[in-house]
């Protein structure tokens, strides 16, 4: 919400968000090519300050990640009052990630109803994306 009178935060961009926590970088490792991901959790291995501390943080990735496919989208949830909901969906040209699309609203208004009409919404405009890329790939 970069220039939203009501955005609690007007920005991310040039923010490092977290590949594990963020629904961004949940969506992004969930659905992201096994190259990539095992790269990606080797770094993450590598910046661990004590190697005998991996396999429950793997294990806690590796929950994480399973969620995130079987529900579809990335999710971070905002906890306390005023805090924010993230939403997010990979974009993908064949087994490439090329981008996350994500959607942040207050998570007191985000209901079971309202969270299904985001995630369709999302899944919709998902699709129209990858369309539209994929078309301009074939015409090369």
């Amino acid at each position: 919400m970069p220039y939203s009178p009501i955005g609690s935060e007007h920005t991310t961009v040039g923010h490092v968000h977290d590949l594990v926590h963020s629904g961004m970088g949940q969506a992004y490792l969930a659905y992201c090519g096994q190259a990539e991901r095992d790269r990606l959790l080797q770094w993450m291995q590598a910046s661990l300050p004590e190697p005998a501390l991996w396999p429950p943080v793997e294990q806690d990735i590796q929950h994480q990640l399973a969620t995130t496919r079987r529900r579809g989208y990335g999710l971070r949830k905002g906890q306390g009052r005023g805090s924010s909901t993230t939403l997010a969906v990979p974009l993908a040209h064949g087994d490439r990630v090329l981008g996350v699309l994500s959607l942040t609203t207050f998570s007191a208004l985000l209901t079971p109803e309202r969270l299904r009409e985001c995630v369709d919404q999302l899944d919709r405009t998902r699709q129209e994306i990858c369309a539209a890329v994929d078309e301009r790939l074939a015409l090369g």
